[in-house]
């Protein structure tokens, strides 16, 4: 088990999962503007007459689970807010919740473990009604009972009920528009009910009840880590490397903390690491994570997603296309699926043109590489290698490279596409 450097144990994929709310609050090093501002909202939630709710948006690995732990450790810790508010932590497999009165019957099973240590006879109710109206299943019957339950136990704790649901997007989906429009209802109407949900996307909408749903939140989206976060990060997770510069594994992770936090992970080992050890060693502990992304994509997804791996570089949708042996149209209509998934991120070249598609994750298309071998694993080594050296070497004027790390360094320097780690570097290269 990995734990950062204050002795808290570390999860990869479910912050919170068996933790206290003291070891998230000590390991919660960044994404505190954006915790500030959904606590603001919060707080002025509590005296109004309608709720403002919450998206995070953002693709995986960005922290979007650890800052709704986060915030359930603040709602709970804080005198001033645990007085007012009650929060229920949905987890991502959720997935399930078929009807507004699943999730009304999975909230209560929440605020049950909620209240179990505080108000153990109302916690026993709640159970209780869950498994009675689980048992009779019929969704016209329970809907307004299980939501009635809802009321009664936000009025008998006296606090507005907060819902951190995770990849509220997937739930939406699998429930359908009824579930969007009841639940619309709901946001709008109650003010005893406030939600912070989180997404991949933004929520987008297939129909008119989950446009007017969509419009309901105020949006706050987490970007990719800057240097300094990454650093703080770091030395978090791996204070006998905290001297060591970041610059590279900021490249390689494009700010991702759940990558990062992979890679401190690999480098932990009591001795020093090359860069590419230290990649062969996320790749080789990390190989079921990157494996069931490609896993769990239908046949025709998941050709196109290899194929967009393979590649490497931003490519366009020709190009895809090309390199999986597909038409054209299905190609574009599977992208725009992989897009959804939060597999695959698109850009549009500044300069105009096609877009361009690749892997949301860059070390996908690293671990893909250096598995498969041969000419493919080389390009990855020799930009691992380069990036030891020139990094190693502070990039100073006068420093002697070997002849053939300058002219990779050189080519890179020339290249007008290439994978956006390379193009990353090229521009250090420039400005130093």
């Amino acid at each position: 088990m990995m734990k950062t450097t204050d002795g808290a144990p570390l999860r990869f994929f479910n912050p919170g999962l068996y933790q206290s709310d003291e070891d998230v609050i000590s390991q919660f090093c960044v994404r505190e503007s954006e915790l500030g501002f959904i606590l603001d909202i919060l707080g002025r939630n509590i005296e109004s007459p309608s709720c403002r709710h919450v998206l995070v948006a953002a693709p995986h690995g960005m922290g979007k689970s650890m800052l709704l732990a986060r915030i359930a450790a603040e709602l709970r810790g804080n005198a001033g807010l645990s007085a007012r508010l009650l929060p229920a932590r949905f987890m991502d497999e959720c997935h399930d919740i078929a009807d507004f009165s699943g999730f009304c019957l999975e909230t209560m099973s929440l605020l049950a473990g909620e209240l179990a240590a505080g108000d153990a006879e109302l916690a026993e109710e709640l159970r209780t009604a869950v498994d009675r109206m689980s048992a009779e299943g019929a969704e016209a019957s329970l809907r307004n009972e299980a939501f009635d339950m809802l009321c009664r136990t936000a009025d008998r704790t006296g606090k507005r009920l907060v819902l951190l649901v995770e990849e509220l997007e997937e739930i939406c989906l699998g429930a359908g528009e009824e579930f969007s429009r009841r639940l619309g209802e709901v946001l709008l109407s109650e003010p005893r009910i406030m939600l912070v949900a989180t997404a991949t996307g933004r929520l987008e909408p297939s129909g008119e009840d989950r446009q007017t749903l969509a419009g309901m939140f105020a949006l706050q989206t987490l970007k990719t880590l800057t240097a300094g976060e990454c650093r703080a990060l770091w030395r978090s997770l791996d204070g006998a490397g905290a001297d060591r510069d970041i610059r590279p594994l900021e490249i390689l992770t494009e700010g991702n903390p759940r990558l990062l936090a992979m890679f401190a992970a690999a480098s932990r080992r009591g001795q020093p690491w090359s860069l590419l050890e230290e990649a062969a060693a996320l790749v080789d502990w990390n190989t079921d994570y990157f494996r069931e992304q490609l896993a769990a994509l239908p046949k025709s997804e998941r050709r196109v997603f290899a194929a967009t791996l393979d590649l490497w570089q931003a490519s366009t949708t020709g190009e895809i296309a090309a390199r999986a042996r597909m038409d054209v149209r299905a190609v574009s209509t599977m992208l725009r699926r992989l897009i959804d998934r939060g597999a695959v991120a698109h850009e549009t070249p500044a300069g105009g043109g096609r877009k361009r598609y690749a892997a949301a994750e860059p070390l996908h298309c690293i671990w893909r590489r250096l598995r498969r071998g041969g000419a493919a694993a080389e390009e990855v080594i020799r930009l691992l290698r380069f990036m030891e050296e020139f990094y190693g070497a502070g990039g100073a004027q006068g420093t002697r490279f070997s002849s053939e790390t300058w002219e990779t360094g050189l080519a890179y320097m020339e290249a007008e596409r290439a994978p956006r780690e390379v193009l990353a570097v090229a521009e250090d290269i420039r400005n130093r």
